[in-house]
């Protein structure tokens, strides 16, 4: 018996059934979402330091917010910078689902931390009323051990919504340089402007604050047990060139305008923005 007409007639069965199988399966995928760069965190992030604003809410520097300043790098070109003065760990979870963030997404950087402790209302406590600030400190020094659950919580979350993402978390510079006396941080606003002068006292106490910001900080990035989140540690070239250092300033001092502290006081200038570029740069080639 000739079974060629047999085996022509199987081969075509099983084409067609394979055919009826896929179109009964999707043909692919969709395509994987998001931009290539993430940023999200705080006024540090959105270059608060270094106005003009893009707008008065969430006073992101128009030119010098380090995202902006990654963009010069290719890997860093296709961005998605939700970042906005005032946030904290809890706002995190609103910037991701504002952000363009996904499969696609290869680069997540965050900074956050400080307002979950009340760090800028501390610090301008402290410039409008001196003989409070040990106390406000002591208040603010409280809250940190709470940051290290909270950055955990945040890189994870960002893990989820970007599973193919580098993560770098990064601390706070120093607010003080190494100085050994006293540290002129502006003028308060008076009619007759007096000097604000900071001594080494307050500027160790400050400091310290920030190391131990830091600490719980790096301690969350630990913790959230991802291998593909990095702490950035922005503070350990920051020392000399905190306020009244031996280099030159990456900090602004205290500004007024119509009697209240500016926004941009106390934060980061062009050249500190720029530091905290390079840092993020620097680990994003090592890693």
């Amino acid at each position: 018996m000739n079974h060629k007409p047999f085996a022509l007639m199987a081969t075509l069965a099983l084409a067609a059934s394979a055919g009826v199988a896929a179109l009964a399966v999707p043909a692919a995928a969709d395509e994987p979402d998001g931009a290539a760069y993430v940023a999200l965190g705080d006024s540090f992030a959105a270059g608060t330091g270094v106005p003009p604003y893009v707008d008065d809410t969430c006073r992101h520097s128009t030119t010098s917010a380090y995202p902006t300043l990654l963009a010069k790098w290719p890997a860093f070109r296709d961005q998605s910078d939700v970042t906005c003065s005032g946030a904290t760990t809890a706002h995190i979870a609103a910037q991701l689902v504002a952000a363009e963030i996904g499969g696609n997404t290869r680069t997540v950087t965050v900074t956050v931390g400080g307002n979950d402790v009340g760090w800028s209302a501390t610090l301008a406590g402290c410039v409008a009323y001196p003989a409070g600030c040990s106390a406000g400190f002591a208040a603010l020094a409280a809250k940190i051990p709470a940051v290290k659950d909270s950055v955990a919580g945040v890189v994870r979350a960002i893990a989820e919504d970007a599973p193919n993402a580098e993560i770098y978390v990064t601390g706070y510079p120093y607010l003080f340089g190494n100085f050994t006396r006293t540290c002129t941080i502006g003028a308060s606003p008076t009619q007759t402007p007096t000097p604000i002068v900071v001594d080494k006292t307050l500027a160790t106490t400050v400091n310290a604050a920030t190391l131990g910001l830091n600490a719980a900080i790096a301690g969350g990035v630990v913790k959230a047990e991802d291998r593909d989140a990095t702490y950035v540690n922005v503070a350990a070239l920051s020392l000399t060139h905190g306020l009244c250092g031996s280099g030159a300033d990456w900090i602004n001092g205290a500004s007024f305008g119509e009697g209240s502290i500016l926004p941009q006081s106390l934060h980061p200038n062009a050249a500190g923005e720029q530091a905290y570029a390079n840092r993020i740069l620097l680990a994003s080639w090592l890693n």
